[in-house]
């Protein structure tokens, strides 16, 4: 099996506070860094994550919490100490393709 890079382009629109490392700056220096490179790795959009692919990883009431607080969201709203989620309901597609990216990794 060979290695896979999953990416997708809503990560370069990831709405975070100033300074946060998971800022769109840092997705698009990792893209022109890897550039051509590892051509031998499979290459792959994350794809939509379904609610009940992520309750293969997380709880119930931790995705209940996310979608509560993320579905009306007019800016960037703290989950914990580090992991935002981002403004507004038509981002609200971000949390579930965010979350695509590791499917392949456990399907």
């Amino acid at each position: 099996m060979k290695p896979a890079l999953i990416t997708h382009e809503i990560s370069a629109r990831h709405d975070v506070p100033a300074g946060h490392p998971e800022r769109p700056e840092r997705y698009a220096s990792i893209l022109d860094h890897i550039g051509d490179n590892y051509q031998s790795w499979q290459r792959a959009a994350a794809p939509l994550a379904e609610r009940s692919q992520l309750e293969l990883v997380h709880s119930e009431s931790y995705l209940d919490m996310v979608f509560d607080l993320t579905g009306d969201a007019d800016e960037p709203a703290p989950l914990d100490a580090d992991t935002w989620a981002p403004a507004s309901a038509a981002m609200n597609v971000h949390r579930v393709r965010l979350a695509g990216h590791a499917l392949p990794l456990i399907w």
